[in-house]
């Protein structure tokens, strides 16, 4: 790109006197300081602000020595003052970011793929089938900690005495919270059923749908239900399958009248009872998961995989939607948000990246503004 503007400048020393020729090589670096900042680097990762304004005021020197007129093309005028507004945005992004206080990593959809082929051989209640299941349930819903899971603070180890929610019962979502839907014969209706009767329906039985409950939020929405459907596409995913083999999970440990336990349980080889899956399980998964996606050295890159949490996976969620184009209402309703807070989790993605470089390629779509 900026090898084409310098032989541009070169060539013609006149282009530096149209003015829609100055407000592409502003927007040349506009564009250029996103694709840095979105991690199109040596290491495929996103730089600091600073040293992104230093590749950026480097590509002005080289135009600026191959031109005749030289020109700062940072300044949407000459004579102005501060750098033009759409370059200060980014730069004002990058550090917004670097300053997020407990800044976390996304749990991605590639680490959802290699974590399920690490439980493909497992059997049901291993501990990697359990959180295969668990955080696609909770890339669909954005689930916190406490929704789902236990804090390691002591005794919470110990399914007996999970974490307590204001109406002294488990935080973390019980075998009563899931509910199914087994479809007619014709398919044209469903009724609901609990989720002992779904996971102990025949084989072949069709479940069309599912409803979570979150019995306590932090949103102060206590009670609030969610309904998922199945996938039409048998290959693809949907929360409605993970949630059954969830509730199978359990029943297959507890048994179906255990309506007390929470479910995120699995058992460890050789023991006798199951385990709670807690906050160190979640983080030592997804940070191994991390170093093999994104070729992390785990001691060199230690710092950098303590960026991915349990709190990962509701970053993720909402990043997902971000990145396909969901609607602020969209992601807002999608993963229970009352405010705009979940401004404070989106990345400079290559994707939006991707798809702003093919809004300005659309010449031929725009109208004619002059």
């Amino acid at each position: 790109m900026f090898a084409h503007a310098v032989k541009w400048s070169c060539a013609d020393p006149d282009w530096l006197f149209n003015p829609a020729a100055a407000r592409l090589r502003t927007l040349q670096l506009v564009l250029y300081a996103q694709h840095l900042a979105s991690g199109h680097t040596l290491v495929s990762r996103a730089l600091k602000a600073t040293t992104v304004k230093k590749y950026i005021s480097d590509i002005v020197k080289l135009m600026m020595n191959c031109s005749p007129v030289p020109r700062d093309f940072r300044y949407a005028q000459p004579g102005d003052t501060r750098f033009d507004p759409k370059l200060e945005a980014i730069f004002a992004e990058i550090q917004r970011y670097e300053a997020m206080p407990r800044k976390r990593e996304p749990f991605t959809l590639h680490m959802l793929v290699l974590l399920e082929q690490w439980a493909s051989p497992m059997p049901l209640d291993h501990l990697m089938s359990a959180l295969a299941d668990w955080f696609l349930v909770g890339l669909y819903a954005g689930n916190r900690l406490s929704e789902w899971a236990q804090p390691d603070a002591s005794p919470h180890q110990d399914i007996s005495q999970p974490q307590i929610n204001i109406f002294s019962e488990p935080s973390a979502f019980r075998l009563g919270d899931f509910i199914f839907a087994i479809a007619s014969p014709d398919g044209k209706s469903y009724r609901k059923v609990s989720a002992a009767e779904a996971v102990l329906a025949p084989p072949g039985t069709n479940i069309t749908r599912s409803w979570l409950t979150w019995r306590t939020q932090k949103n102060g929405s206590n009670g609030e239900v969610r309904m998922f459907t199945s996938n039409p596409n048998t290959a693809g995913r949907s929360c409605v399958a993970p949630m059954l083999r969830i509730a199978r999970r359990f029943i297959h440990l507890r048994g179906e009248s255990d309506l007390w336990t929470p479910l995120s349980i699995f058992r460890v080889t050789g023991a006798s009872t199951p385990s709670p899956i807690t906050a160190t399980l979640i983080e030592g998964t997804m940070r191994s998961l991390a170093a093999v996606v994104y070729n992390l050295d785990p001691v060199k890159d230690s710092k950098a995989l303590q960026l991915w949490s349990s709190h990962s996976l509701r970053v993720g969620a909402c990043v997902i939607l971000f990145s396909m184009g969901y609607t602020e209402e969209q992601i807002k309703w999608l993963l229970r948000w009352r405010s705009n807070a979940f401004f404070e989790y989106l990345r400079n993605l290559a994707i939006t990246t991707d798809r702003h470089n093919l809004t300005m390629d659309a010449v031929g779509d725009m109208p004619n503004f002059l």
